[in-house]
């Protein structure tokens, strides 16, 4: 039976390593021409990807689900896909350079999420859309292809997919108001009506 303690949870462990995590896979694609270290890279980037995963997933299938958890979660995904933006301008600086109006379209609709639930709201509010998701997973593979070959088209796709996915929740907010954390999505929502 896993605990059920409101802080010292699997799953809170597993956010917070993930964010842990964040310092040393810095550390490695600063230093990434060193012996090992690519691989060394995409180990560690592996692991901190499926904490991403697996976090949510079991807090909901242990009914271990709390506030704190959840914003852990939200905090941690924060530091991980910033963090990959910049691996990925490490890896790959033409490919994003080639995509910076997508990319800087993509970050401004990233903040006009936190500002809108922000003020809507009087917190950030992140939800994790099926949209929101598969871009997440394609941030995850595009930082690991990166590592061995060319990605700018997968980049320009992956950036595109993450600015709709904000757009998608700027306007849930604007439509629905708060709404959970686990709401799959516009398209899902309305077909609740």
């Amino acid at each position: 039976m896993l605990s059920k303690d409101k802080f010292f949870n699997l799953p809170n462990i597993l956010s917070l390593s993930r964010a842990v995590l964040m310092p040393v896979l810095f550390y490695l694609v600063f230093n990434i021409t060193e012996a090992n270290f690519k691989a060394l890279f995409v180990v560690v980037y592996i692991v901190a990807g499926l904490t991403d995963s697996l976090d949510g997933y079991i807090a909901r299938r242990y009914d271990i689900c709390t506030d704190l958890g959840s914003n852990l979660d939200s905090y941690a995904d924060i530091l991980y896909y910033l963090g990959s933006a910049v691996f990925v301008y490490v890896l790959a600086k033409q490919a994003l350079i080639d995509n910076i109006y997508f990319f800087i379209f993509t970050i401004a609709m990233f903040i006009m999420e936190i500002v809108i639930s922000t003020l809507k709201f009087e917190k950030p509010l992140f939800i994790h859309t099926v949209l929101s998701k598969f871009s997440g997973f394609m941030v995850f593979v595009t930082v690991i292809v990166a590592v061995f070959t060319e990605i700018r088209v997968l980049l320009s796709v992956t950036i595109l997919l993450y600015g709709l996915s904000f757009i998608e929740n700027i306007v849930i907010f604007y439509k629905y108001g708060e709404v959970s954390p686990d709401t799959k999505g516009l398209l899902f929502i309305r077909s609740a009506d």
